[in-house]
């Protein structure tokens, strides 16, 4: 696991790097601030059930190109959030992202737009 360092901008796989050159900063909501003029923001509304672990947030912002990635820096911020989401690599069974409103049809390699809105919803079974 990466170590969170204060007022640092997030290492990501855009090759965002911290202003003292250690590629291995952690993202943290804090140093995410300055990544929002170059990465964008997604728009995570967390479920009433996940609450809890995102601070009692029903939105948090977190950079990300893509859903996994998305779901990596939501992890890194609010340990335990991406393992009720996740599994092996996968979303969880019971589960479906959407993002700007349309489910992933590609699970965690849909793109995530800059400034989007991703919802973590119940699958939704019926007959």
């Amino acid at each position: 696991s990466l170590a969170v360092r204060a007022g640092a901008p997030p290492a990501s796989p855009r090759g965002i790097q911290s202003p003292h050159g250690d590629p291995a900063a952690a993202p943290g909501p804090e140093a995410w601030q300055a990544a929002r003029q170059e990465d964008g923001m997604a728009k995570v509304f967390v479920p009433a059930l996940m609450r809890k672990l995102a601070g009692d947030e029903p939105v948090v912002e977190v950079p990300g190109a893509t859903l996994r990635e998305v779901m990596d820096n939501l992890g890194e911020a609010y340990p335990g959030m991406k393992e009720l989401i996740v599994e092996n690599g996968r979303v969880r069974p019971g589960l479906q992202l959407a993002v700007d409103g349309v489910l992933s049809a590609t699970g965690l390699m849909a793109q995530v737009p800059e400034d989007a809105e991703v919802h973590i919803l119940p699958a939704l079974g019926g007959g």
